[in-house]
């Protein structure tokens, strides 16, 4: 699996959020469970931020989600503080792993949101990073390292 963390180098805060990663990822041919998500604001008075927080944290295996949902959700929210997001073509694959290292591995996409100040995004498609390495590559906006 290769992985990639994306920070900013002048702020403290990241300029970009999951609606600007959802473009760049291929997604719909994977299932996905949010397991982990904190954000500010929504443009939408009918989405329950605050109960969908609390059953991404608490359901035994996440909640899950298509891949247009998870693009909804970026442009419902105004900014997301921390975000667990796993993928896998095999819906079973998806799980709430113990240890970092085991839920790297039982996924075939991992993006995480980290206290608002970096994305670490995992895949064992090497594509799908080289699609987002291609995009942020060259802004000197960004920090873009290999994990």
């Amino acid at each position: 699996m290769r992985g990639i963390m994306i920070e900013n180098i002048a702020d403290n805060f990241l300029n970009f959020d999951l609606k600007d990663l959802v473009p760049l990822i291929d997604g719909e041919n994977y299932y996905w469970r949010m397991l982990d998500f904190y954000a500010h604001g929504s443009s939408d008075p009918a989405f329950d931020l605050q109960e969908f927080e609390r059953q991404a944290l608490t359901l035994e295996n996440g909640l899950a989600m298509t891949w247009d949902e998870v693009g909804n959700l970026g442009l419902k929210v105004g900014q997301t503080i921390d975000c667990l997001l796993i993928g896998d073509r095999k819906e079973g694959n998806l799980k709430r792993c113990n240890t970092e290292e085991e839920q790297y591995m039982a996924s075939e996409i991992v993006l995480e949101l980290i206290d608002g100040g970096c994305w670490e995004i995992r895949a064992k498609d090497p594509a799908i990073i080289e699609r987002i390495v291609r995009h942020f590559d060259g802004n000197a906006k960004f920090k873009i390292s290999e994990i």
